[in-house]
């Protein structure tokens, strides 16, 4: 999975609006347990994270 991609999005400026492609960095959740029991979840940038 690569750590950015593309999505079209609507780009306001001053009075003008344009349908671009722009890049988003993609995060996935990381759960957090403490004795079994859920405390938080955090969302990790791909390239932080190790195998």
């Amino acid at each position: 999975m690569d750590a950015s991609t593309k999505y079209g999005i609507l780009k306001f400026k001053r009075e003008c609006t344009s349908n671009v492609e722009d890049e988003v960095a993609v995060k996935l959740p990381v759960a957090i347990y403490v004795n079994g029991k859920p405390l938080s979840v955090l969302y990790a940038a791909l390239m932080s994270l190790e195998s």
